[in-house]
């Protein structure tokens, strides 16, 4: 994290801002710094002054805070007409409309939090993906859209419903979805199955709803390409619906389409997946001998 940029009224700030009674802004008033985290930017400011930075009417007393869309922002204490005061303006145009809270899950390219929409209050999941993830090849513009565009298909009770989608300056994505409150189905099979594994029962009203996405998928002309338990999330109902998710790997197929793209999860992928790249790998390895 490094200083972008400082505020205040001595000559070697970088925005200079005039008060010749030095009663509202001070010589180093506040410095703004940016961060940026699993792909996610922030924009933090720490006030420097003695005579108070302010946000949203409180005064931060020397401390640092990350500034959200809408903050007012106050150099000196605000007063009534504004003279000193400026509203800040976040690149994401997600947050005119959701206010995010903490994170709840990370994947390869990038992460999950929940937030607020601020007219309904309802709570959703916002699903962030970075264009180019630490140590990851840079996903495309149309692998990105593809995701948005299959997830916008799947009106389904047991598929985590896609809400909206923003598309955001520095090349990511941010996909609001439905809110699904009981974690995924890893996490139940070992809390639930305390080491032996679910009841039969549980087990078939879990696999039947799995089936049920699945062939709602399917007859949208789709292959979602990753199912494991990390991707079906669970309610808290008892019994527990299903919610499939992560449609990042999901392509549209039909009958014409030839299928060989090996993708997926290792442990969780098909036995003949396995033979079926092996024997493609044997090939290609004897056609350049």
């Amino acid at each position: 994290m490094g200083a972008v940029v400082s505020v205040g009224r001595h000559h070697k700030q970088t925005i200079v801002l005039s008060d010749p009674t030095g009663l509202v802004i001070s010589m180093h008033h506040a410095v703004f710094y940016l961060t940026k985290e699993e792909g996610v930017v922030r924009v933090l400011v720490e006030d420097t002054s003695t005579n108070g930075t302010y946000i949203n009417g409180a005064r931060l007393g020397g401390e640092r805070t990350v500034l959200t869309h809408d903050d007012v922002l106050s150099f000196g204490k605000p007063v009534a007409d504004g003279t000193w005061g400026y509203r800040y303006k976040d690149a994401r145009p997600l947050l005119e409309r959701y206010r995010l809270g903490p994170t709840i899950g990370r994947g390869s390219y990038g992460e999950v939090c929940s937030a607020i929409h601020l007219g309904t209050r309802a709570q959703v999941a916002v699903k962030t993906i970075s264009a180019s993830p630490s140590g990851s090849p840079r996903i495309s513009e149309d692998r990105l859209k593809r995701e948005g565009e299959i997830m916008k298909m799947m009106r389904h009770p047991n598929i985590c419903e896609l809400l909206e989608a923003f598309w955001n300056r520095n090349g990511t994505i941010d996909l609001v979805m439905e809110y699904v409150n009981g974690g995924e189905l890893l996490e139940y099979i070992s809390a639930q199955g305390k080491g032996d594994g679910l009841d039969e029962s549980t087990c078939q009203h879990i696999s039947y709803q799995i089936c049920e996405a699945v062939a709602h998928i399917q007859s949208q002309n789709a292959l979602h390409r990753d199912l494991k338990p990390e991707n079906i999330l669970l309610t808290l109902d008892d019994p527990p619906v299903v919610k499939l998710a992560d449609f990042g790997l999901a392509t549209i197929a039909d009958l014409d389409t030839n299928c060989q793209t090996r993708c997926g999860t290792l442990e969780y992928m098909a036995p003949e997946v396995h033979r079926i790249s092996a024997h493609l790998i044997q090939m290609r390895h004897s056609s350049t001998t």
